[in-house]
This record gives structure tokens, sequence and C-alpha cells, in this order.
């Protein structure tokens, strides 16, 4: 494998009214920010559009036009990924498990610290310490 190629992950952003992340759990019990990868010709939008219909069962507006947080990192799987984040609005929270999300929750800052959170998704703890100390 060529230690230069990234994978793209595409990520959903929703928070609730207390400023909490919603998080999806996987069946391996480690949770993740809902989205998934880009597949090719895929566009960013229609990447997340599709992960949130797979994953929750949910439809999602995409609010930003392009990624509003981006980092790139190691995943358990030992593939540098490239984690493009773009807000979203659920309509519902009528989650449906499914093979790929048995639960979803929403995580504070204390929360994310201590919960098994994928490591793809660590770095978001950055920006979220600085939402908490803005909110101030």
């Amino acid at each position: 494998m060529d230690r230069r190629n990234f994978h793209v992950t595409i990520k959903g952003l929703f928070f609730d009214e207390r400023g909490r992340i919603l998080l999806v759990r996987e069946p391996s019990d480690v949770w993740d920010l809902p989205g998934g990868r880009l597949e090719h010709g895929e566009t960013f939008h229609a990447a997340l559009r599709r992960e949130c219909r797979e994953e929750m069962a949910l439809e999602c507006e995409i609010l930003d036009p392009a990624p509003h947080w981006a980092w790139s990192a190691r995943d358990r799987d030992g593939l540098w990924k490239v984690v493009l984040c773009f807000r979203i609005r659920l309509a519902s929270l009528a989650f449906t498990a499914s093979d790929e999300c048995v639960a979803v929750d929403f995580f504070d800052v204390s929360g994310f610290e201590s919960a098994s959170v994928a490591p793809q998704t660590r770095p978001l703890l950055h920006y979220l310490r600085g939402l908490s100390a803005s909110s101030l």
C-alpha cells in the first residue's frame, strides 16, 4: 500500500440545544460521527446524505457549502483518513438501527473524552473544547 494515500471520509456535525454532539455507535461499540467514506465520483454532500440514510435511516440537510472542520488522522485500521465535517440538520431523531449503527447519543466534552471514540474522530475534541471555551 502506498503510504501517501488517504481515504476521504465525510462526517456530519449535529448539535442539540445543549451544545452536545451527536455520535453513532457502531456494532464494535466504538462511537463515531455519522458519515463515512467518499465513493468515487460522489460529491461530499451526496456522500453524507447517503451515509446518514444507510447508518440511521435519517435524512439530513447539509448546512455548509464547504467543510466546517477538517483534519487528518490514522484510524484503528491503520489507514490515514482525511476527515471533512459538515454541519447538518436532522428533521427527526427517529433513528433506526442498521448493520453500521446500533445506537445514537449526544455527548458533551467530558462524555466525549471518556467514550470509546474512533481514533479518526478523536481530533474533534480540539474543536469541541474551543466551542466550550467560547460559550463561557
